[in-house]
């Protein structure tokens, strides 16, 4: 149970607020929406301000005759602080939600000490992550976004098509001309699904996407291993700016020549902004959690998760529950920190039942809202998988079978499996030709 104490309040900063709003129409229209009523510790001035915030506007004589119970409170907030009341509500805004946020720290550390006590239908990392979560909402400071006319945001439209008739294309690329030509890129708040059957690539093509923008371009990138350590990721990433094949390094077959073209590698790796996370079954709280603290700290602009399908949400729930909660979040996260999140999933093994066995929307797995939530879907195939005596060895083939704002097609590029790389098909520009590797 709560405190028998006071909880946290600021009750002449409250009452200079309300006189303020209540004197000064200029004010209410400034701050609707940024003020709500749960930020006032009084009741009597939270539903004032909620009918205010409803109505646009009401003096003093309407709202005594409305709430007859507040009327004394009202016109004593308004005496006593004729000389407090400002236009410009900004710092009594600022101390009533701090206040608030107090107290609703107080309402979560008292749910969580009961939960930890009784809850047993979720384990010790789901009560966290949804104490962390709980933290979040009521400390993050998001900026309320006004309304705005249409005329305002033209020219920010007609500056875009400028920068795209300059073949200055904004937003995250994947450094394959055919397929950004297609796709159009990856534009900040995009939620992008990546996804194969296994070995088909899926994981070499985040990490192509990862060089062209970490690498070569410096934007920051955190990326989410479910499915390997970060040793093995960092492994993988090096052999794939080297151009060099891994399957000899795990061999022990590595010459002085590929030794020589990975050291020219580590010096640009290591001063790429690229940071991995390995933590194994993460849930979608702490995925969160942590991608805002790396875009506050790093700046980052795309995140990978490879791949969705080993995320949780440390809840006891259906599949196909689970994963509609996680689309959604991933694709919330996108929007609100303005950044591009790529997530790597599995497909149903049915699609291979067709002939040929390439993958359609109906394959993602698990959940339809995989589809719904997305920007951009995206599929892998290889066609030298299914038939060895193809004549199409080397290529693969990224459909683009759903894209928001953008054409859908198949684009051929030419993969290197031994090491994880993807090109252009129309250049041959690798140290080896192209060979199976095993990949995911």
């Amino acid at each position: 149970m709560i405190p028998d104490v006071t909880p946290p309040q600021a009750e002449q900063t409250e009452k200079a607020m309300i006189a303020s709003l209540v004197a000064n129409r200029a004010t209410v229209d400034a701050f609707r929406g940024r003020i709500k009523p749960e930020h006032f510790y009084s009741a009597h001035f939270g539903a004032v301000w909620a009918w205010i915030d409803a109505n646009g506007w009401a003096d003093l004589a309407i709202l005594t005759d409305r709430f007859p119970t507040a009327s004394g409170a009202l016109q004593g907030a308004v005496t006593d602080c004729q000389s407090m009341i400002w236009d410009d509500v900004t710092p009594y805004l600022d101390i009533l939600v701090e206040m608030y946020q107090r107290r609703e720290m107080i309402k979560i550390a008292v749910r969580m000490h009961e939960a930890a006590r009784t809850n047993y239908d979720n384990n010790g990392y789901a009560l966290a992550d949804e104490a962390r979560a709980a933290l979040d909402a009521i400390t993050e400071r998001r900026q309320v976004k006004r309304i705005r006319h249409i005329a305002e945001m033209l020219p920010e439209v007609y500056a875009d098509l400028e920068a795209c008739t300059r073949g200055e294309r904004a937003g995250i690329m994947s450094g394959l001309i055919d397929v950004d030509a297609q796709a159009g890129g990856y534009q900040e708040g995009d939620f992008v699904v990546l996804a194969a059957r296994p070995g088909m690539g899926k994981s070499s093509f985040a990490t192509n996407v990862i060089r062209h923008n970490a690498v070569q371009k410096k934007i920051p990138c955190l990326v989410f291993t479910l499915e390997m350590d970060e040793r093995l990721a960092t492994a993988r990433t090096l052999f794939s700016e080297a151009g060099q094949s891994y399957d000899a390094a795990l061999r022990g077959l590595l010459t002085k020549d590929n030794y020589r073209k990975l050291g020219e590698a580590t010096t640009p790796l290591s001063e790429a902004p690229i940071y991995f996370d390995d933590t194994a079954a993460i849930a979608l709280p702490e995925v969160v959690a942590k991608t805002k603290k790396m875009c506050e700290t790093a700046g980052i602009k795309l995140v990978i998760m490879d791949h969705m399908q080993l995320m949780g949400t440390g809840k006891s729930r259906s599949r196909n529950e689970e994963v509609s909660e996680i689309t959604a979040g991933l694709k919330s996260l996108a929007r609100d920190q303005k950044i591009v999140v790529i997530g790597l999933s599995q497909l149903n093994r049915s699609c291979e039942s067709r002939h040929p066995p390439k993958p359609m929307l109906s394959d993602l797995r698990d959940s339809g809202s995989i589809e719904q939530d997305a920007d951009k879907v995206m599929f892998l195939y290889r066609e030298e998988k299914y038939d060895p005596k193809t004549d199409r060895k080397g290529i693969c083939d990224v459909i683009v079978a759903k894209n928001r704002n953008g054409r859908c097609g198949e684009i051929e590029t030419r993969f290197n499996g031994s090491a994880m790389r993807f090109e252009n098909v129309t250049r041959d520009n690798f140290d080896e030709p192209p060979q199976n590797g095993t990949d995911r």
